[in-house]
């Protein structure tokens, strides 16, 4: 069961939630603001992970973002989501072309058309992802990162920590 969102910033408790996707739904969707675009968000959530699962022996997803509160100034833009797999299924697959479509790319150039973009998101954007293996010191990164609080101006709250949700395929 995924713990209620509290505090000024209306985050999760701090750790690692294990949760599913249907609790995800019930919490970030049905008892959240923002529900239209939350669905949209839920939706991409959903696919991907059929897709993840489909790629992988097994997997991981650590989710977080402004999807994973209850803020009630700004609807979510997106989910952030670490897809964790076994390090040989990292090897193989980060630098295969097949499955680039799954992971967020900073800075992307394309020759034709001759285009250049800041950020290219999987699912229309809806989703920001990352493929990490598991290894310990890779994943302490993200969860530092993940477990770090974001003020309503979008600036690093100092001292401030909370939680995200993880999901097992």
């Amino acid at each position: 069961m995924i713990p209620a969102c509290t505090g000024e910033y209306a985050t999760l408790p701090p750790g690692t939630h294990k949760t599913t996707l249907d609790e995800i739904y019930q919490a970030f969707v049905v008892d959240a603001p923002f529900r239209p675009r939350r669905e949209l968000i839920h939706q991409a959530i959903v696919l991907y992970s059929s897709l993840v699962k489909s790629a992988f022996g097994s997997a991981r997803l650590w989710i977080d973002g402004g999807f994973v509160t209850h803020k009630p100034w700004a609807a979510p833009e997106d989910a952030d989501i670490v897809v964790v797999v076994p390090m040989e299924e990292y090897v193989d697959k980060v630098n295969d072309p097949h499955w680039f479509p799954l992971w967020t790319f900073l800075n992307a150039t394309s020759s034709d058309p001759s285009r250049w973009t800041k950020k290219l998101h999987p699912m229309g954007g809806l989703l920001d992802t990352f493929l990490m293996p598991d290894v310990e010191d890779a994943l302490g990164i993200w969860d530092l990162r993940w477990s770090s609080v974001n003020g309503p101006n979008g600036v690093l709250v100092p001292g401030a920590a909370k939680g995200y949700l993880e999901v097992i395929l």
